[in-house]
């Protein structure tokens, strides 16, 4: 975790690139029982508190933590591989999230996104690469923290 040292204690929207390396059913709060494939997903959030990204990317890569979020769920049984962030203090996640549905990439139905509008904000993820091509599409400055391989 000595990568965290390189992400700002300022506001931003990050990215988690996870890894689900066995299909599972998991029990996710409010939304019940959710079916995951071994792949890749991607989850969107935003860190606008004073904490700022550090503190919430952290906060998601330690095992030790309260259950609170939907990705909390997912994080006890998936490995993070990488984390993609944004200093900003505009709330970006939903138009990362609308830019990845609008390109036809397959979603969690509700995952993430009961707070806004949008119908998922974690993603099933074929081809990292996508990633950063709609991160540069979008025009947003973004750095990147690996944890583990990238495949």
């Amino acid at each position: 975790m000595g990568g965290l040292v390189h992400i700002p204690k300022k506001p931003g929207t990050y990215l988690l690139l996870l890894e689900v390396s066995h299909p599972m059913t998991l029990r996710v709060g409010c939304l019940g029982n959710v079916f995951f494939n071994n792949s890749n997903y991607l989850y969107v959030g935003s860190a606008l508190g004073k904490s700022g990204l550090r503190a919430r990317i952290s906060r998601h890569l330690h095992n030790k933590k309260k259950i609170f979020w939907h990705i909390d769920y997912l994080l006890q049984h998936a490995r993070v591989k990488a984390v993609y962030f944004i200093v900003s203090n505009q709330k970006l996640e939903c138009k990362i999230a609308r830019a990845l549905i609008t390109r036809g990439i397959e979603f969690v139905e509700g995952f993430g996104s009961s707070d806004c509008n949008c119908e998922s904000h974690l993603f099933v993820i074929s081809n990292v690469r996508d990633i950063e091509k709609i991160l540069r599409e979008l025009n947003l400055k973004y750095s990147i923290v690996t944890i583990g391989e990238i495949s």
